[in-house]
């Protein structure tokens, strides 16, 4: 019993019983693998075609460009497409009051495209040409 004084670490651990024996090059545990998750791309959930975007009414305007910029920001849309949409001048010349709001919102969430997309689109949305709507031509 003088190992169990000497070796308080050890003091379950009898050489002397059958259990407590250890074999050399015995797996213990083996570890299991999981299988790598396959990610899935996402189809976008709102229409980002032009024609079909710049058809709506300036009001739809607004509640299209809440959805798309909540789907950008959550990874479920591409910045690409968003901002082929936005930065058409036919798009930021929305006339009545939904320019405001448009105009407001696409300024305020700049920071969910990149460098060259923002110059383009702060160009696009604080020029001359937004602040005085002209008849569509088209």
């Amino acid at each position: 019993m003088a190992w169990i004084k000497n070796n308080n670490k050890n003091v379950r651990f009898n050489p002397n019983r059958k259990d407590d024996r250890l074999l050399l090059a015995e797996v213990t545990a083996r570890r299991v693998h999981k299988p790598p998750k396959q990610i899935k791309a996402e189809d976008e959930l709102i229409s980002t075609d032009l024609d079909h975007v710049l058809g709506m009414p300036p009001d739809t305007r607004v509640d299209w460009l809440d959805m798309a910029l909540m789907q950008l920001a959550l990874g479920k849309l591409k910045p690409v497409s968003l901002y082929d949409v936005i930065a058409i001048p036919k798009f930021a010349n929305t006339s009545g009051k939904a320019r405001k709001p448009l105009k407001a919102k696409v300024l305020a969430n700049l920071h969910l495209f990149n460098g060259k997309q923002k110059r383009a689109i702060e160009e696009l949305w604080k020029s001359e040409l937004t602040k005085h709507v002209g008849p569509e031509t088209g």
